[in-house]
């Protein structure tokens, strides 16, 4: 298991130990999106189409799946960090050294958030682009088999933005 992930395991762990990650709570939870609309085929259904579109929607499929962790992930660790110090500034008041060393500490916990933004932002740029290939490359096999030959300019570029829009780093 690579490094990051591992360290994202134990938070997650620590977190669900601790009470303060519900893994019922849907918004860290992978889901489908509210309102996404379907992938529109003019070859649905035609078994001629499969050879081509078998390739092109596991790519996409990939893709969205790796969209929705991403956004399941962020979601739950930025909350984790809101929580971790919303739970260290009530108890380091009880007592004043607490609330220095908490102060510094907590400094570290911000930029590791900040950190975090910046992951998610890099990471849905890459995940934005995968998407755009897989619904051009959906987009041939439209032109191939359907003889749809502009679908990305009629359907896929919809599907795109609702995309792009659902899964902009949230603001929370």
């Amino acid at each position: 298991m690579p490094q990051g992930r591992a360290a994202v395991e134990r938070v997650r762990r620590a977190l669900e130990s601790a009470g303060l990650l519900d893994p019922a709570d849907g918004d860290s939870q992978p889901r489908v999106p509210s309102g996404a609309p379907a992938v529109p085929s003019a070859c649905e259904g035609n078994p001629d189409c499969t050879a081509c579109y078998g390739q092109a929607t596991t790519d996409l499929d990939t893709t969205r799946i790796r969209l929705e962790k991403l956004r399941a992930l962020y979601s739950s660790t930025y909350r984790y960090g809101k929580n971790m110090i919303a739970y260290a500034d009530g108890v380091s008041a009880v007592h004043g050294v607490a609330a220095l060393t908490w102060q510094t500490r907590k400094v570290d916990v911000l930029k590791s958030l900040k950190n975090l933004d910046r992951a998610y932002d890099a990471k849905y740029e890459e995940l934005m682009r995968q998407l755009h290939a897989d619904l051009q490359g959906y987009g041939r096999c439209e032109a191939e088999q359907a003889q749809v030959p502009d679908w990305f300019d009629r359907f896929g570029f919809m599907y795109y933005q609702f995309m792009k829009t659902t899964y902009t780093r949230p603001s929370l």
